[in-house]
């Protein structure tokens, strides 16, 4: 996908509960997560998605996909998938589905990372590791788009 550098990004680990989420800056290939958006009824709230997406005016959204491996994965990605759509529905914008593998297990690491060094205070905030999973997922998006 050919992105101008000053493109922006907006980033999804979707949820049963609640999601992720993160925004990336192309001329500099790094992201930042941003507050949890809670999950009801396996909708996010559109009315924060939308001030989100006002504030940020993003490109592209990247959103973390688990595949069909399982009957629990499979029932969460035909979610996904229609977030998905309703994101280009909503906002005309395109989507990527990306492969989202140990994005989970990554974040809690960078998490426990960041409070071993002091840099984040001891306790984990709720949605944290969702946002922090969220920005891996751009950020490996960035990465293999560069590569390739």
């Amino acid at each position: 996908m050919n992105l101008k550098p000053n493109s922006v990004l907006i980033g999804f680990d979707f949820g049963t509960k609640k999601m992720g989420v993160a925004v990336a800056q192309c001329i500099t290939k790094t992201a930042t997560p941003l507050n949890v958006l809670q999950i009801k009824n396996g909708n996010p709230n559109w009315e924060q998605l939308d001030q989100i997406i006002n504030d940020y005016k993003p490109d592209l959204a990247i959103i973390g996909y688990p595949g069909k491996d399982n009957k629990s994965t499979s029932l969460l990605a035909d979610k996904i998938e229609k977030f998905g759509s309703a994101i280009e529905k909503h906002y005309t914008m395109p989507t990527i589905f990306f492969d989202e593998s140990y994005s989970t297990t990554m974040a809690r690491h960078e998490l426990r990372d960041l409070r071993r060094d002091r840099i984040l205070s001891r306790r984990i905030k709720r949605g944290q590791v969702d946002s922090m999973a969220a920005k891996i997922i751009l950020e490996q998006w960035l990465k293999l788009e560069t590569l390739g």
